[in-house]
């Protein structure tokens, strides 16, 4: 239908109306169709993108693209310098329904082969795409999110801001009631700010226009509000437009179901034809099957027989079933004891094994202290030697004194007995030395230390102070500090002094100072009363000195 028509069929257009039809984009087919209620607003996209001309186009709920790409088509066919902005999350919402990854691919899909150099879809909410766009730069925003009146007055106050002086604002669906919409409200309210004009086709579309500076055609549409007449024939020829496009939408999806229909005709006629061969090949293998059957007959007879016998020999099979049933039945529960007792043996076994462990563990700790032991021991027997070593001059003088006596006693005509006992008093007498020899280095390094000027020779007197008998006795080797914690464990896990606990407690508590010094077979050797006033180490080391100054 050319403009000339549509005059020709209202009778007469007013001035108004003949000026909005100046923009002959309204006639244009659209290239992109899908079933939605905007499909009849198609026409008035095309127009008002030539009317108004923006510069940036953005549009909130994109859904499956039947407004935008209109948008996007007009664009591209008028040659504008125009950016397009589709604003969706493609997840749906309560009122437009919620709906999967599939739509979001078609969209995609379409703006990439047809408007990707000036189209841009931008996967977001409303709130969360504000930061992308400066203030005052949107000329045509269309508004086709959630519909109720909160949600749409929020998104028309959030994006209000990025509006140029001569915006045009659209909001789709305000000829819907039902369901919690609420557009309607809304432009109802905005009529008392801004200039109006709404649509009722197609679910409805309001225009709404903030600022001024618009076209000449604009204009027109806006002033048509003013007027009844223009008004009415305003949306006669939107409408009437804007049902052809949805015609055009219904006629092709009549030719594709004709398409369809007329193909499942043809496989229907394929498959008659291929029955029909088919139905004289099965007469023929029905007159074969006949005498087949015949013979079949008397098969059935010869199985009948042969099937009685069978019948009997399945009763004999069956008494034998259930004997072996029986038995079956006797086995299970020899092996369900058999397994109760594996549980019981199994549970003794797990006993054993953690009892092997915990005799493992004791093993290995005394194992470890037997180890210690050990070389505490080695390090006692290398200070034995060591001591040892010190007193092999003396011993080699006395051995050479032996030997001196030997042969006197040879030249003498001593008997063999006589060396022998003269021998082990030899080695009673080294072993004295020994330990002669170690009270007297420790009165020596008493003395030394002390100082002998001014002393009494008295055993009475005070004896040496700590720190020279300390010293005394690590030096003289009467106290092994190293074995006393070996020994001791309680001493080395507080962190006490080894000497200091000897002569605090550990002397008292009956505790030896070192391998070869018993305490307690000292004080019964000498006597409690004897040792009262020392300390058994000290009594020992120092007992006998007449000739040791203190």
């Amino acid at each position: 239908m050319d403009k000339t028509a549509l005059a020709h069929d209202e009778l007469k257009l007013t001035e108004n109306v003949a000026k909005m039809l100046a923009c002959t984009s309204m006639f244009w087919r659209p290239n992109y169709l899908y079933r939605s209620a905007w499909v009849e607003h198609v026409p008035f996209a095309f127009w008002i993108t030539e009317a108004h001309r923006p510069r940036t186009i953005v549009e909130l709920g994109t859904h499956f693209g039947m407004s935008y790409f209109a948008f996007c088509q007009a664009v591209d066919r008028l040659g504008l310098d125009t950016r397009c902005f589709a604003i969706d999350t493609w997840k749906g919402d309560e009122h437009a329904g919620f709906y999967g990854e599939a739509v979001f691919k078609q969209v995609s899909a379409h703006n990439s082969s047809n408007y990707s150099s000036f189209s841009r879809l931008v996967r977001s909410t409303f709130k969360e795409a504000l930061s992308h766009f400066i203030d005052g730069t949107i000329d045509l925003l269309h508004i086709d999110g959630h519909h109720s009146l909160e949600s749409v007055k929020q998104d028309f106050e959030d994006w209000l801001p990025k509006l140029s002086d001569r915006a045009i604002v659209l909001f789709h669906d305000t000829n819907v009631r039902e369901r919690s919409f609420g557009v309607f409200r809304l432009i109802e309210n905005l009529r008392s700010r801004y200039d109006v004009f709404d649509f009722v086709h197609g679910n409805g579309l309001g225009v709404v226009a903030i600022g001024s500076g618009h076209s000449d055609e604009v204009r027109a549409l806006l002033k048509a509000d003013r007027s009844e007449t223009d008004r009415r024939l305003t949306m006669q020829v939107f409408g009437r437009l804007g049902r052809a496009c949805a015609d055009t939408l219904e006629n092709a999806s009549l030719r594709s179901l004709q398409a369809e229909h007329e193909k499942r005709l043809d496989e229907q006629h394929e498959a008659i034809a291929e029955l029909s061969t088919s139905r004289d090949q099965e007469r023929a293998e029905f007159v074969t099957f006949r005498q087949q059957s015949q013979e079949v007959v008397a098969q059935v007879e010869r199985v009948k027989e042969a099937l009685a016998a069978e019948q009997r020999m399945a009763a004999v099979l069956q008494q034998d079933k259930e004997l072996l049933r029986a038995e079956l039945l006797e086995s299970q529960r020899h092996v369900s004891s058999l397994l109760h007792e594996l549980t019981g043996h199994r549970q003794i076994v797990a006993e054993l094994e953690a009892k092997i462990g915990m005799e493992q563990a004791n093993f290995k700790e005394a194992l470890d202290a037997a180890e210690r032991a050990q070389r505490v021991l080695d390090q006692d027997i290398s200070d034995r030697f060591a001591e040892i070593a010190t007193l092999s001059s003396e011993l080699f003088t006395r051995t050479d004194d032996l030997d001196k006596q030997a042969k006197a006693a040879d030249a003498l005509g001593i008997s063999l007995r006589e060396k022998t006992d003269a021998y082990e008093e030899l080695c009673s007498v080294s072993s004295a030395i020994e330990r002669q020899l170690r009270r007297r280095v420790f009165r020596l390094l008493c003395v030394q230390r002390k100082g002998a000027s001014g002393m009494a020779r008295s055993r009475q007197a005070n004896p040496p102070t700590d720190d020279v008998v300390r010293t005394a006795m690590h030096e003289s080797g009467l106290f092994d500090s190293t074995w006393y914690l070996e020994r001791y464990a309680d001493v080395k896990e507080h962190g006490v002094d080894p000497y200091d606990h000897y002569l605090k407690h550990g002397a008292g508590e009956g505790r030896d100072p070192c391998s070869v010094f018993s305490t307690v077979k000292y004080c019964q050797l000498k006597g409690e009363t004897e040792t009262s006033s020392y300390n058994p180490l000290i009594y020992y080391a120092l007992e006998e000195a007449d000739d040791y100054v203190y």
